[in-house]
């Protein structure tokens, strides 16, 4: 069974820090703190598609929400939503932005909040059942 993409990257990142840990004996700390690092993600994807991650919606998820630069990706076959990379809220100053939308949390909390923005996307879309036509 394939698992959700988030748990898969979240995977894959995961066993490329245990494999490092194992090649570079010198930095053996930082690669431990790596590890750790790696395994906390997992382990917040994983409960997170599950739908009881920490991540939960809030007002100002909905509001980047809102507020995102959405365009549709070929490349991805047989193509996909996605947000705009380079301007995911409508213009580059990504940070300006977050300030605009957010201004009631400092900086350390807006990006937190979009930084969740994929978590939260993740959990609410694997929620989401079709119905035949």
């Amino acid at each position: 069974m394939q698992e959700h993409p988030l748990v898969e990257d979240a995977r894959s990142e995961y066993d490329h820090a245990v494999r490092a840990q194992d090649w570079n004996a010198r930095n053996r700390r930082d690669d431990e703190r790596r590890v750790e690092d790696a395994k906390e993600k997992l382990r917040v994807a994983r409960e997170t598609v599950r739908g009881r991650g920490p991540v939960e919606l809030g007002a100002d998820h909905l509001t980047l929400l809102r507020a995102a630069n959405w365009r549709w990706d070929d490349a991805m076959l047989p193509g996909a939503l996605v947000q705009d990379g380079k301007r995911p809220y409508g213009n580059g100053d990504v940070e300006g932005d977050l300030a605009r939308l957010l201004s009631h949390l400092d900086e350390d909390q807006r990006l937190r909040v979009h930084r969740e923005l994929p978590l939260v996307m993740g959990a609410a879309l694997a929620l989401i059942t079709t119905v035949p036509a």
